[in-house]
């Protein structure tokens, strides 16, 4: 286990948080800046301390991530496994799930108790998500509609 400690940003200027055990590194996309892996972190400043699934990103804002990510690249780990581009069930059911968080961000728009107007004017963005599926090129290429002004 590595405690060796990583600077959390919203914890500039207090202690540090440590990184505990890293286990499964992989490539998360292929241009090699983003490393996916389950880390733990011992004193993690809301009491996570269960594995839980990390992307370490060279480009992130948060320091503790690119941290993170340069000791990963280095073997610290081990060795980081090859990227595997996701299948085309996988991009689908991706984009299925956005989908359906963006129809019921909206559903409100759809209640009786909503001016008829406002309701008419979100059916068919509704219509068009319920649809993403039946686009030529879908999932690998998804044209998503645009929210109407509320």
């Amino acid at each position: 286990m590595s405690t060796i400690p990583v600077l959390h940003d919203s914890q500039a200027g207090n202690a540090a948080f440590q990184v505990g055990d890293v286990t499964g590194p992989r490539w998360a996309n292929a241009e090699s800046t983003m490393i996916s892996c389950t880390v733990t972190f011992p004193n993690h400043p809301m009491g996570l301390t269960q594995p839980m699934p990390f992307t370490a990103d060279a480009q992130d804002s948060e320091i503790h991530s690119r941290a993170l990510f340069y000791r990963l690249r280095s073997g610290e780990f081990g060795p980081v496994a090859a990227y595997v581009a996701p299948d085309d069930a996988a991009i689908a059911e991706q984009a299925r799930t956005e989908r359906d968080q963006l129809l019921r961000e909206s559903d409100w728009t759809q209640g009786r108790d909503v001016p008829p107007a406002l309701s008419e004017a979100w059916a068919p963005y509704r219509q068009a998500l319920r649809e993403i599926s039946d686009q030529p090129g879908f999932p690998r290429s998804i044209e998503w509609p645009t929210q109407p002004k509320a």
